[in-house]
Parts: structure tokens; sequence; C-alpha cells
């Protein structure tokens, strides 16, 4: 299950897009009867399987089974992926936790629950913490998603080395984000 909630951003788009292929190809061919539940459910997939792709330089967002996720794609083929999973909590031993990801235009990604990944927003590092469950990390996880939640560009960096530049307009960033919490594990309520 943990796996479903961190899937790479990439993945996600190609599988998406290519149920979106077959559901349109097999509604094309299933409208011989041309109903109108058959135009609405076919309609309803292919809207529901394309719409969260990445435009550069805008945070898109996406709400799955409690999670939310925000994504934001670089004109470099770069995207980050932060995804807030308290109200996807079951309990306090199985339930996933917070994560930020970063996947390059190689293919290569980056997980904070994986460590050291840091970001710079307007000249203050950000270290992501790993886990977000004890007090200290906690704090710092909230800190980071304070300040990326207002950020209209940042640098991402991993292992001290810089992996990509992130920007969206401040409009889309007020728009994505709408006050929005990603409260730490541990200020979740059990």
């Amino acid at each position: 299950m943990h796996y479903i909630f961190s899937r790479r951003y990439t993945t996600s788009i190609i599988w998406m897009y290519n149920i979106a292929l077959l559901q349109s190809d097999k509604c094309v061919n299933d409208m011989k009867g041309n109903t109108f539940t058959n135009l609405i459910l076919c309609s309803a997939i292919f809207v529901s399987t394309t719409s969260f792709a990445a435009i550069p330089n805008f945070w898109s967002f996406d709400f799955q089974m409690g999670n939310s996720i925000y994504n934001l794609a670089n004109s470099d083929g770069q995207v980050v992926e932060l995804s807030c999973t308290e109200m996807a909590a079951t309990d306090r031993d199985d339930s996933a936790d917070n994560s930020f990801i970063v996947t390059t235009s190689d293919g290569n990604d980056y997980d904070s629950r994986d460590g050291d990944i840091s970001i710079v927003i307007d000249d203050t590092v950000y270290q992501i913490p790993s886990f977000t469950a004890g007090f200290s990390v906690g704090s710092k996880w909230q800190m980071f998603y304070d300040a990326l939640s207002h950020a209209t560009n940042f640098t991402v960096y991993v292992q001290s080395k810089e992996i990509g530049k992130f920007q969206a307009p401040a409009k889309n960033v007020a728009k994505a984000f709408n006050g929005n919490k990603c409260l730490p594990q541990s200020d979740w309520e059990w």
C-alpha cells in the first residue's frame, strides 16, 4: 500500500495515458448504440485518467484515497511531488508518511523518506526529514511545508548536489495550496 501512494510521477503519467488511450478506443467501439450513458461514462474515464498531467512551472493538485498530492514540473522535465498523507492514516504503525519526491529528466527518483533532500527557498535551506513522527523532525517538516506552500521559486538538492530549479506563479501557488495543511505525523489525531 505504501508503494501505491509514492508511485513515480512519470510512470503514473505513462500508465494513465495508456489507460486513457485504451479506454477511449474501447469507448469509441462501444458507442455503436450511441447512448447518452455510454457517452458520459467514456468521457468521465478519459478525463479522470488524463487530468493530472503536469504543465511546466505550474503546480497541480490531486486528492487520491486520502492523500493530497502536489506536482510541479520544470522546463527541464524534472518533477517534484509532495504527498500529504494525513487523511489516509489508518493507524500509527502502518500509515504512510508524508513525502517529497524528485524525479529527474532521466527518470531517477529521490525520495525524502530515503533522506538527504534539501531545498533552498529565499536563501534559506530546508532539510526535508525522512520521517515526521517525532517532535523535532515534525517541526522541520512543518517549516519546510510552510515555506514551500508560499514559494514562487526554489532549488532542490540531493546529497548537497543541485538537482533542479523550480518556479511557479504566485497566483498558481496560492490556488494550489489554498491554505491546505500538510501536518507531520507528530501532529496527526489518532
